[in-house]
This record gives structure tokens, sequence and C-alpha cells, in this order.
């Protein structure tokens, strides 16, 4: 199931449940360690996380992909303050957690968890390789 990106922090505002944090790393895309900030499915998560922490849209944009919908506001830029703000408020310091990688090595998904008025929801960022980087698709 697929939600926009608006919708995601609208659920993520209206309340976060008590949802426990799902710790781990997830295995590489077996790809050399090379110099890509999207080599691997949590470099693309670290590396979004950071831009959106230092409300660096165009690092985070280039983490997502050019042709999915679900990201099309952040890849596109056109995030109205008020989300950025809650970009950078709740992605800023979240972390990738556990990863899911489909049997064709093609999507993935990383867990991470947001935390809003002492809460944690659980969330995730849905990915596909893109040559040999990984970019978001959507958030979940």
């Amino acid at each position: 199931r697929k939600i926009s990106v608006g919708l995601f922090f609208l659920s993520l505002l209206v309340g976060c449940g008590n949802d426990e944090s799902s710790s781990g790393s997830g295995s590489g895309s077996g790809q050399p360690a090379a110099v890509s900030k999207y080599g691997t499915p949590e470099d693309t998560a670290r590396t979004f996380f950071a831009a959106c922490g230092a409300a660096d849209w165009a690092g985070a944009a280039a983490c997502c992909s050019k042709t999915a919908p679900g990201i099309d506001e952040v890849r596109d830029q056109k995030l109205a303050d008020g989300e950025k703000e809650t970009f950078k408020t709740l992605l800023g310091p979240a972390k990738p957690g556990a990863v899911e990688k489909a049997a064709d090595g093609k999507t993935a998904t990383v867990k991470f968890v947001v935390t809003k008025n002492g809460k944690n929801k659980d969330a995730e960022l849905k990915l596909e390789l893109d040559g040999s980087d990984w970019k978001i698709t959507d958030l979940d």
C-alpha cells in the first residue's frame, strides 16, 4: 500500500503509536564498498535522513527515484514550508534499521522509527535499484 508524502506526514502529525523500534542491519547490495552515497539501501536512507536534517532539499531529492510518483514532492522540491520543517524534525534524527530485499534484488525496504512527542512510530522507505544506486520510491 502506498500513500503520498503528505498523507505520510499527516499520519505522523495526527498521532504516533507506541510501536517498538526495530533495529538491526541489512545486507549489502552485492556491490563493492564504493564511494557512492547510494550503493546500498542503508547508504541511501542514511544520506536522505542527513539531507533532511540539514534542510538540504537538493540532497534529499538526489536520493529519490526520478520516476516514482510516491516521492515526487521531495524529488521535485515542492514541499511546503511546514512539510520541510516536519521532514527536518522527524527524519533528520532517523537512522536506518532492518532492510528487506526482494528476491530479485531490485527493490528493498528500509525500516526506521520516527519520534514525535516522545512516541515512536515505525515507518519504511521503499527503494529500487537504479543502475548501481538505490533510490527512494516511497515513504510508508
